[in-house]
Order: C-alpha cells, then sequence, then structure tokens
C-alpha cells in the first residue's frame, strides 16, 4: 500500500519538473531560473536515493538543501514584480 507521504513528494516533485519546464518554454522567473530545477533534484536526490530506514546525515542534508529551496523559490515568486501582458491591437 502507497503511503500518502510518498503519494504528497511525488506528486511535489513532479509539480517542480512542471514549472521547470513551463519556466524554459515562457520565463516566469526573471531571477534565479535554475532554483525550481535545483529544489527537484535536491528532493529526488534526498527522499529517493538516500532514504531509508535508518536516517542518516547525507539524506538530512539533501531534504534541508530541498526545504531552503522551496522558502527560496516562495521567496522569489513572492518579490518577482508581476509581467503585464502586452495588448496587440
Amino acid at each position: 500500500m502507497i503511503r500518502c507521504e510518498l503519494i504528497g513528494l511525488l506528486l511535489l516533485l513532479v509539480g517542480l519538473i512542471w514549472f521547470v519546464i513551463l519556466n524554459l518554454r515562457q520565463p516566469v522567473l526573471s531571477h534565479w531560473q535554475w532554483l525550481p530545477l535545483a529544489t527537484g533534484l535536491m528532493g529526488f536526490i534526498g527522499f529517493f536515493l538516500f532514504s531509508g530506514e535508518q536516517i542518516t546525515a547525507t539524506f538530512l542534508f539533501f531534504r534541508t538543501l530541498f526545504a531552503l529551496g522551496l522558502f527560496g523559490l516562495g521567496l522569489t515568486l513572492w518579490l518577482e514584480k508581476p509581467v503585464q501582458p502586452e495588448v496587440v491591437r
């Protein structure tokens, strides 16, 4: 049986990867455009490669980088100036 935490983590990582793809097609972020990709990679590495029955320092390191990346991404999106779409006549 798949646990709810695993489903939530998978959806979070898929959302970050989707955001990276959308950001590459049409830039959403003017600064730190690499941050969603780095955050998703840190989450994947930490939660899928280094997680296990024992909590290790490596897992905690990647989990902390993932959390800091999410915090930085939220702060970047919050401080971003909204882009006004141009009206073509």
